[in-house]
């Protein structure tokens, strides 16, 4: 009886496939687009047959979204840095368990093929030593699309070594064909062993810059749109078609109907050539347009009721950790016994399985703290969401509510017309706090700061806590000379981990950023 129960319960985990698309707007595809001038006719078909989530939050620009939906921590407890390819550390500590360990200890054959920016200084730190058995990376945050180079280097990682011979093509086609190969594998092995499932973390480099598309995805566009834009609309055309690659093969190898497909962007689009209208704000920015995301979840595996549905509750990407752990079957989903032996921050992720099956239509997450200043970390401005009455924070008020402090950047509107080359990177000084009420105003037109003042002294007392609790990954933000002498004499002409192994146990030790670090620093953050 335990035997046919344990097979039971096996049977019932799903395959998960988590899509990330990288700088997609909020209204940058062909449903979500008031004009629906985006060429994206299989995601569209997708996002029908999904649930949307109309709430779906990032953090603000990329490599910290990464680090988040790996280790199930919100971005202010693992990260909230871009480290360039010569910047020791940074992404997730090497002493927090990823996503892909715990479903591989599930039993889940784990894949990544795309852009990793969650460490690479040491080889500890690349996916196929976080729990991935295979990965195809670009390891850093930005390379050109079609000689993969940054910097003088080839940025593009098989596994525990150079990706050489598979540079130079358009990085969307080689890392749609290791998915696919990893489908196949994957349908190969569960032909022997049917308890198997999958984990796919398809993490595309598109739509980020520099932007570039092979020539055939501009066809069906207005050659006169304002260059940046036809080139991200070309962008987003291809990875239409490489997610209709990987869906088809998964139906033709039978496992769609059992695959659960999370869809989302790492952030909010860059104003340059994407458009987040009507919401305010772009990549970079804590309004709503730099963090509330284009996304949707879908597969055979959700249930009929919930398909053609929009899901409102708040999310965050960290809580798909905690989601996905509980349908593997894991005993405990957000936990990270390693990590706690080592005094790092415990798992945020919330199990929202609940309200995405339809089983209830409550989000458990009633604070999500977008960003925090703390010892290491210096952001020029920070945000705060809570739903009231739910937070404790607001027992005696009702609705969404956002607080930003401090001067936050790129707080314009999108228009209808927009990207267009005028100028919206407005920004904000909101000083001890700018007060939203998203319910009433999801796009930040009135602060009502003034008149809700216990509100705000409140709210503001809560983003106090959450400062106080920040972690930011160990690294440093100066570049290490060291990394361009492992590329060109180690790996070839690759970019790829450079810190032996005393350096990086002098860096995870210290635990922390080696100086206060200012996103008005930044150099590889947008």
């Amino acid at each position: 009886r335990k035997a046919a129960a344990e097979a039971a319960a096996a049977a019932a985990r799903p395959h998960l496939v988590m899509a990330l698309v990288d700088d997609l707007g909020y209204s940058g595809l062909g449903f979500s687009s008031p004009t629906h001038e985006p060429r994206t006719p299989v995601i569209d078909r997708l996002a029908k047959a999904s649930a949307r989530l109309s709430h779906h939050y990032t953090f603000r620009f990329c490599s910290p979204t990464r680090s988040s939906f790996l280790s199930g921590r919100l971005p202010l407890h693992v990260n909230q840095q871009n480290h360039p390819p010569n910047e020791p550390g940074g992404g997730v500590p090497a002493g927090m368990s990823t996503i892909a360990d715990k479903l591989r200890a599930a039993g889940y054959d784990t894949h990544h093929a795309g852009k990793w920016h969650g460490g690479m200084s040491h080889a500890r730190l690349l996916p196929i030593h976080r729990g991935f058995d295979s990965s195809l990376a670009m390891l850093s945050g930005a390379s050109d699309h079609f000689t993969n180079a940054r910097d003088g280097f080839v940025d593009m990682w098989l596994d525990a070594s150079p990706a050489h011979h598979l540079n130079g093509t358009y990085s969307l086609y080689r890392y749609t064909q290791h998915a696919l190969r990893a489908i196949e594998a994957h349908a190969t092995k569960a032909a022997l062993f049917p308890e198997r499932r999958l984990f796919l973390y398809l993490a595309f480099q598109d739509v980020h810059g520099p932007t570039e598309a092979p020539g055939r995805f501009f066809n069906g566009y207005n050659a006169s749109t304002f260059p940046p834009r036809l080139k991200g609309l070309a962008q987003i055309a291809a990875v239409d078609e490489a997610l209709g690659n990987v869906t088809t093969a998964l139906r033709t190898r039978g496992l769609w109907d059992n695959t659960l497909l999370v869809f989302s962007s790492d952030n909010g689009g860059p104003a340059d050539h994407e458009t987040n209208y009507p919401l305010r704000g772009s990549k970079g920015s804590d309004f709503e347009g730099g963090v509330r995301v284009a996304a949707f979840v879908g597969g055979g595996f959700l249930p009929a009721k919930m398909r053609g549905t929009t899901v409102t509750g708040m999310l965050h990407l960290c809580d798909w950790y905690a989601t996905f752990a509980r349908l593997a079957g894991a005993l405990d989903p957000s936990s990270d016994a390693a990590a706690a032996q080592l005094g790092l921050p415990k798992v945020d992720s919330l199990d929202m399985w609940p309200m995405v099956s339809g089983a209830n239509a409550t989000s458990p997450r009633a604070e999500l703290p977008l960003s925090g200043n703390g010892a290491s970390v210096a952001l020029s401005g920070t945000g705060l969401i809570v739903s009231c009455p739910a937070s404790a924070a607001c027992p005696h008020s009702e609705g969404r509510f956002k607080l930003i402090r401090g001067k936050m950047g790129n707080g314009a509107w999108a228009g209808l017309t927009t990207p267009n080359g005028t100028k919206n990177t407005v920004a904000v000084d909101c000083g001890q706090g700018c007060l939203f009420d998203l319910d009433s105003d999801p796009d930040e037109h009135v602060d009502i700061a003034a008149h809700h003042t216990t509100l705000l002294r409140n709210l503001r007392a809560l983003a106090d806590m959450y400062d106080a609790s920040v972690y930011q990954s160990p690294g440093s933000s100066k570049a290490d000379p060291a990394a361009r002498v492992a590329a060109n004499t180690k790996y070839g002409g690759f970019w790829g981990p450079w810190q032996d192994d005393a350096a990086f146990a002098q860096l995870a030790a210290s635990q922390r950023e080696e100086a206060p670090w200012s996103d008005e620093e930044c150099i590889d953050c947008f």
